[in-house]
């Protein structure tokens, strides 16, 4: 008996790598951001993916990795073969330390890549003549 739980275990796991079209390249697990920066989100597609999606839909989540809340949805029309969004964390994203990116076609085909930081950011009330927009790759710590 233990030896058939093992293999229904090993086929069942082999099962859930193989419907995985996509997986994340950035940003790292323990990366940190903060509220206004610009974040680049990046994916590849697997090699051996059989998935005929041509969109990828973005989202961040939080939470526990069994059970993550999606907080905020960033598109849900993103190109797969693209393999990278950009997108700019609005100052109603709320400081946590369990977020993560999730990005998949559809719901039994997600990819994330561990937790990362996004803190509030102090924005100040001057500007800046002929600033610049920067795009920010975390820092890991």
């Amino acid at each position: 008996m233990k030896i058939l739980n093992a293999l229904l275990s090993f086929f069942c796991l082999a099962n859930l790598a193989l419907c995985q079209s996509v997986f994340i390249t950035y940003p790292s697990p323990g990366s940190v951001f903060s509220t206004g920066d610009t974040v680049l989100i990046e994916w590849q597609k697997e090699l051996n993916s059989t998935t005929d999606a041509t969109y990828v839909t973005i989202a961040l989540s939080y939470g526990d990795r069994n059970n993550l809340t999606i907080c905020h949805v960033m598109s849900d029309r993103a190109v797969l073969n693209l393999g990278y969004y950009q997108w700019i964390i609005p100052p109603t994203i709320e400081t946590r330390s369990d977020y993560v990116f999730e990005v998949g076609t559809d719901s039994d085909d997600i990819a994330f890549d561990g937790y990362i930081t996004i803190n509030k950011r102090n924005f100040s009330t001057t500007t800046k003549a002929n600033s610049q927009s920067t795009v920010y790759k975390a820092y890991n710590f």
